[in-house]
């Protein structure tokens, strides 16, 4: 299902710490002491999203203050075992600024950068999934993948 909370994928804690359990230590020792980016790759695989469009907040109107650790816990998809965990939301702010993306097709691809090691860069994108105004309930229902993906820098 869509997630209609406004949040990142991760904390400033938790970006590093699930790379570690998801990258081969192999891997981790490589690029060790490299700038490390997180991406998601997110992508309709049902035709042009109708219903609940991607909406990103400008990362330049997001007020560090407004940051709410919370709590997550779910099943892995691969052993089942529960996992814990912690992602970003957000206290609403008027001063944020919004883009969406609407009648996103199944040949285009959003990315949307869940954690970046180098502080002097945006950290992460928050995002949401919404009602668009004028959506109709008879629309069909988005369909997406999202795949997690790291990038490691020279810098």
């Amino acid at each position: 299902h869509p997630a209609y909370h406004i949040h990142n994928d991760y904390t400033y804690e938790t970006g590093f710490i699930r790379a570690e359990s998801e990258l081969d230590a192999d891997v981790m020792n490589k690029y060790a002491g490299k700038r490390m980016v997180q991406i998601n790759v997110w992508r309709s695989i049902a035709g042009v999203v109708q219903k609940d469009p991607l909406a990103f907040m400008d990362h330049q109107s997001l007020d560090e203050n407004d940051l709410v650790t919370a709590y997550i816990a779910f099943n892995d998809m691969n052993t089942g075992e529960k996992h814990r965990g912690e992602i970003f939301a957000v206290k609403q702010n008027p001063n944020q600024k919004w883009y969406f993306y609407s009648h996103i097709d199944s040949n285009e691809a959003m990315l949307i950068k869940g954690f970046d090691t180098d502080k002097s860069k945006a950290g992460f994108a928050m995002h949401t999934a919404f009602p668009l105004s004028g959506q109709n309930e008879h629309d069909t229902p988005r369909q997406s993948i999202e795949t997690r993906t790291y990038a490691f820098f020279d810098d």
